[in-house]
């Protein structure tokens, strides 16, 4: 691109611009405040420091580096956004019965619609059976709660005797 600028308009290079200065000077003029900042944030930065990154990006950035930025832009922007947050979902006995109930009530229309007794009961036995984990949970929550009554219970009559 710098080419293509050179060649339409030749004034505004090789030679100094009115009001405008040489790269060299404009870096020889501010390097040093730039170390003094850097210092002042406890950075350990020495003017050869601020020449050497100067040079490593003195070279014009070709389409293909523009491609590789904006592609590593681009997966650096999925990386920064958050996993959506999973709810926590947790048992409440009330929830449970809630779909005992649902299971018991579909096994009841199954059972009264359909003339097939084997398959009926077949279908009752087998959804029993696939909520029996649940069932744990319940009984598990069940005694948890009944424990927790019972404790509470004994401590209210010690405490009033």
């Amino acid at each position: 691109m710098k080419g293509v600028w050179k060649k339409l308009c030749p004034q505004l290079f090789g030679t100094n611009v009115e009001g405008f200065e040489e790269p060299a000077e404009i870096v020889q003029q501010n390097t040093e405040p730039i170390v003094t900042l850097a210092n002042r944030l406890d950075l350990d930065v020495i003017a050869t420091d601020i020449n050497d990154l100067l040079e490593a990006h003195k070279e014009e950035l070709t389409n293909a580096d523009l491609l590789d930025m904006e592609e590593q832009e681009e997966v650096e922007e999925v990386e920064d956004v958050p996993a959506p947050e999973t709810p926590v979902h947790f048992f409440t006995l009330k929830g449970i019965e809630e779909a005992f109930q649902h299971i018991e009530k579909a096994i009841n229309i199954f059972e009264s619609q359909d003339s097939n007794f084997e398959r009926s009961t077949k279908v009752a036995r087998d959804l029993r059976n696939a909520n029996a984990c649940y069932k744990e949970i319940y009984n598990e929550k069940e005694k948890n709660v009944l424990e927790a009554n019972h404790y509470h219970s004994l401590s209210t009559e010690s405490c009033c005797d």
